[in-house]
């Protein structure tokens, strides 16, 4: 075992949230979709933009915007690692929730989840739906940054059926996928460097890989830290020296050329069930432990405590990052003016 995953760790954070709200009034989905409209009109004439750059149809939505969470936003571009909120309400299929939140960017602090609260109170008029028995997590991905070249590593991830792999321009890996995109649980490895550097985002200089774990909990807000709080999905993450794989002398060359050009998973999948057992058994000595650990669970709740920023029960809580009358007073500096024609 050449190294523990817990001295090359250098970070954990929420990457994604994404929340779906369902709402039955139709006065109240004409108050939210008339706010939502006015605040984008108010962001296109305070910022000189074209109206359409500021709100426009995605996802199956009629109508969704960006909105900033302190940091400045561009709303015509792509925002890649700045903290924002995308609402999008209105969808066209009338089975859909009408209100979908994704909260984008990292990292993403209480005081990000608080300042979207503020904007959610001058959207919705029934304060009564940002209950967080009302919101629904759909989505989470939660990033574990290892201080490791991606091409020194190999992954399973235990139970999945499919994975795939995505070369970089210079022939290396470029990133994992394990497991299915509509499954409850899948894997994604990529090259954090390569990807900071392509998108323009500041880098530690060091080689880095992201491993990111997208969770669909299908849960409610509330019931949210119940779920997470055991870090179970830390369980079936399998994580490999790949340097030690192919000094493995009781494995076949061809298995050793199979993973490394195809990845673990795949060269696993592609034995009949006795050699995998086997297989396994050789390869235990190269697992990079511990994944789960008491360190990276800690790690999780300090971010699941970030989130009740959002929740009405703990929002107006004082925190050391967070102080609710501070925050209110900043939301109304930066953002009155783009609030002023939204019905309350």
């Amino acid at each position: 075992m050449s190294k523990l995953i817990f001295n090359i760790l250098n970070a954990i954070l929420f990457d994604k949230l994404v929340i779906v709200m369902r709402c039955l009034d139709d006065v109240c989905k004409h108050d939210i979709a008339n706010n939502v409209v006015e605040i984008a009109k108010s962001i296109a004439k305070h910022h000189q933009l074209a109206y359409a750059q500021v709100l426009k149809p995605s996802g199956g939505y009629r109508y969704c915007i960006k909105l900033p969470l302190l940091e400045t936003i561009d709303w015509a571009r792509p925002q890649n690692g700045v903290p924002h909120l995308f609402i999008q309400v209105h969808p066209y299929a009338e089975s859909r929730p009408f209100i979908r939140l994704s909260f984008n960017g990292f990292p993403l602090k209480r005081k990000h989840f608080f300042i979207a609260r503020l904007w959610l109170e001058h959207i919705f008029s029934d304060h009564g739906l940002l209950a967080s028995d009302n919101m629904k997590v759909t989505a989470i991905d939660i990033a574990h940054d290892l201080a490791i070249d991606i091409n020194e590593l190999s992954f399973n991830l235990a139970s999945s059926q499919t994975s795939m792999i995505a070369f970089a321009k210079n022939g290396g890996i470029g990133s994992y996928y394990v497991g299915n995109r509509k499954a409850k649980f899948r894997f994604v490895a990529y090259d954090r460097t390569a990807n900071c550097k392509a998108k323009k985002l500041p880098t530690t200089g060091e080689q880095e890989t992201r491993l990111e774990a997208q969770l669909k909990p299908n849960c409610t807000l509330h019931e949210l830290s119940a779920f997470l709080s055991p870090c179970d999905y830390l369980k079936r993450i399998e994580v490999y020296d790949l340097n030690a794989l192919k000094s493995l002398t009781n494995i076949h060359p061809h298995t050793i050329m199979a993973i490394t050009a195809y990845g673990l998973k795949p060269a696993l999948q592609s034995l009949p069930k006795d050699e995998r057992r086997k297989m396994k058994r050789y390869i235990e000595q190269c697992k990079l432990l511990p994944l789960c650990s008491e360190a990276v669970k800690e790690a999780v709740n300090k971010e699941l405590c970030n989130v009740k920023g959002l929740m009405m029960e703990h929002s107006n809580k004082t925190s050391k990052e967070c102080k609710p009358y501070k925050l209110r007073a900043e939301f109304n500096k930066l953002y009155s003016m783009l609030i002023e024609n939204v019905n309350k």
